[in-house]
């Protein structure tokens, strides 16, 4: 269906089971979308997603919505193989999920939702989406090491000192993020305060939502 979809701008998947075709098929490169510009995957398991990042390629892609199967599928992973690590089985979803992101470099608005989608390869996929503004993350297990690899390097006087780290997501100005339980609010006191300093090299936040993370306190937004 979606391989002669050449001029679908919107794409929105609820609780696709499959995305695999039901007859074998090699398919040596991935499908181009090339007018898609907004995709919504949801309620989807992270393997249907893979899939789909996989076999399709939407080099016009300016938001994406995912939300998967939050503690349901979490618990279902978890009892598959009881001595391998959680990091590990969601690391085909998360190598997907990077080099889908590799593919969409117009990428300007993220939202994750209820997603075992690990620290690093959250990191590696934001690495590649310079254009973006706005994210979005519900219910996802992150913590410090995002926090910090979004947080810029300030110098008070502005000049640089020593190698900058890379800066992920130079553009962003809207971030919103929800019951992230590993989330602290020290780090993200830091991030914001870097990203809205003076002499930084990242755009300031301009719009700031925290709710249900147990680790941000009314403390940290006095700060």
């Amino acid at each position: 269906l979606l391989q002669g979809a050449l001029c679908l701008s919107t794409l929105k998947l609820h609780r696709v089971q499959t995305i695999r075709p039901s007859t074998p098929t090699i398919l040596h490169d991935p499908i181009t979308l090339p007018a898609l510009q907004h995709l919504s995957l949801q309620g989807m398991w992270m393997d249907t997603c893979a899939d789909f990042f996989s076999l399709f390629d939407t080099p016009a892609l300016q938001t994406m919505e995912i939300a998967n199967g939050g503690l349901q599928e979490l618990r279902d992973l978890a009892c598959r193989d009881d001595d391998v690590k959680f990091s590990d089985l969601t690391a085909g979803f998360g190598t997907a999920f990077v080099e889908f992101t590799k593919r969409a470099p117009g990428l300007q608005s993220l939202s994750l939702a209820k997603s075992g989608l690990h620290d690093r390869h959250l990191v590696e996929a934001l690495r590649h989406a310079e254009a973006l503004r706005e994210f979005q993350a519900d219910c996802l297990l992150i913590g410090a090491p995002i926090m910090r690899a979004m947080t810029p390097t300030v110098s008070s006087g502005g000049g640089r000192h020593g190698k900058e780290k890379p800066l992920l997501c130079p553009n962003l100005q809207r971030l919103e993020i929800t019951r992230c339980d590993l989330l602290q609010g020290d780090h993200l006191v830091g991030l914001v305060r870097a990203r809205n300093h003076r002499h930084s090299r990242s755009l300031p936040i301009t719009h700031l939502t925290v709710g249900g993370c147990p680790g941000v306190e009314e403390v940290h937004a006095e700060e």
